[in-house]
C-alpha cells in the first residue's frame, strides 16, 4: 500500500550521511533542547521529526546540507513533471492570487505597491495577485522573486514588471509592501534567520504571508497504528501549526512593531479540476476547524499574515 503522503508537490530522497549535518539537539526555531521523537523520517542513518515542546515547531533531527538542498531544488521545476506550464507548486494560481488580494488590500494604501516573493519559482501567484490589486486603485506593482528558477512568467500587464534574485543577500537594503513566504520555510535549513530577515524587509504598514505545512498530528496518529507516514524529507525539514505561528511575535519579533492580522487553516493547494479525490479530502479535513477552533489540529497546512505596524 502506497504511504500516505504529507504533500503532492514534493518527493521523498534518501540521504546518506554526507548529505547531512551533525545532529543538532536544539530546536533550529528557538533553541530550546525540549524536544522529543514523533517518527523516523528515514533509516540508515537515522533521522527523525522531533517536536518541540516549548514553540511548538517539528523539525528533522539531522538538517540536510546546504548544498544537499541546492543539488535537490537546483533542477527541481525541470524534474517535476506533475507541474504543467507554470514553475509554482501550486495547482491553479489564479485562485492564490485572489485569496491574497482580497486579505491585504484593505491594509495598504499606496498607489504604488513593492512585492518579494520568496522562493516563488517563476513569480506566478505574485503576478497573479497583482492582477487582482490592479482594479483597486494601484497604479504599479513591482515585484521580485527570489528562487533557484531565474526563468520569470511575463506579465499582460505593462504596469506589472517583476525581477529575479538569486537570494536575499542581494535585496538587503530593499523595503517591501508584500512579503510572500508560500511553502518555503519548511525547506530552509536556517529557518530562524531568514524568516527574521524577511521581516526586517517590510516597510511599514507591509504585510508578511507565510503557508507552512502542519502535518505532525497525522504523524502522530499514522505512528500509533503502526502505518508508516510520507514526511518527504528533505523536502521537507519542519512542519508549523497554529500554536508556533500565534506565539512567533512574542518569542521573535518586537510585539511593539508586528502583529497577527489572520491566522488559520492554509487555503489548499491542490484542485478539483486536476486532483478531485486529494482536493475533497483536504477540505473535508479542515472543516471540524472552522467549528472548533485549534482544538482541532487534522487541517494539513497553516497560513499567517503578518503586519509591520511600526
Amino acid at each position: 500500500m502506497k504511504k500516505p503522503r504529507s504533500t503532492f508537490f514534493h518527493e521523498t530522497k534518501h540521504l546518506s550521511e554526507n548529505g547531512l549535518l551533525p545532529y543538532e539537539p536544539a530546536c533550529p526555531f528557538c533553541n530550546s533542547v525540549e524536544r522529543t521523537p514523533i517518527a523516523v523520517l528515514q533509516r540508515q542513518p537515522d533521522v527523525w521529526l522531533m517536536s518541540c515542546r516549548v514553540c511548538g515547531a517539528s523539525s528533522a533531527s539531522r538538517i540536510p546540507k546546504l548544498q544537499t538542498l541546492d543539488d535537490y531544488y537546483g533542477h527541481y521545476y525541470e524534474s517535476a513533471a506533475q507541474l504543467q506550464t507554470e514553475r509554482v507548486t501550486f495547482d491553479n494560481p489564479e485562485r492564490f492570487g485572489r485569496h491574497f488580494s482580497e486579505r491585504i488590500q484593505r491594509y495598504l494604501h499606496k498607489s504604488m505597491l513593492r512585492v518579494l516573493d520568496m522562493g516563488g519559482g517563476d513569480g506566478t501567484i505574485a503576478v497573479q495577485t497583482a492582477r487582482f490589486l490592479m482594479p483597486k486603485g494601484f497604479s504599479r506593482i513591482e515585484i521580485t522573486v527570489v528562487d533557484y528558477n531565474d526563468s520569470l512568467v511575463v506579465p499582460d500587464d505593462s504596469r506589472i514588471t517583476i525581477t529575479h534574485r538569486k537570494c536575499l543577500d542581494d535585496i538587503a537594503s530593499e523595503r517591501y509592501d508584500f512579503v510572500i513566504a508560500s511553502a518555503v520555510i519548511e525547506h530552509m535549513s536556517y529557518p530562524r534567520t531568514v524568516m527574521l530577515n524577511l521581516l526586517e524587509l517590510l516597510d511599514n504598514g507591509g504585510i508578511f504571508y507565510a503557508r507552512t505545512p502542519y502535518i505532525a498530528p497525522f504523524v502522530r496518529i499514522f505512528q500509533k497504528l503502526g502505518i508508516p507516514y510520507d514526511f518527504t524529507f528533505p523536502a521537507h525539514i519542519h512542519d508549523l501549526g497554529p500554536y508556533f505561528w500565534n506565539t512567533f511575535i512574542q518569542r521573535h519579533a518586537d510585539e511593539n512593531r508586528f502583529r497577527i492580522i489572520e491566522s488559520r487553516p492554509s487555503i489548499v493547494e491542490t484542485s478539483f479540476a486536476y486532483h478531485p479525490a486529494r482536493t475533497l479530502a483536504a477540505h473535508a479535513f479542515k472543516a471540524p476547524w472552522y467549528a472548533l477552533g485549534n482544538l482541532y489540529p487534522f487541517v494539513g497546512g497553516w497560513e499567517v499574515f503578518l503586519r509591520n505596524i511600526g
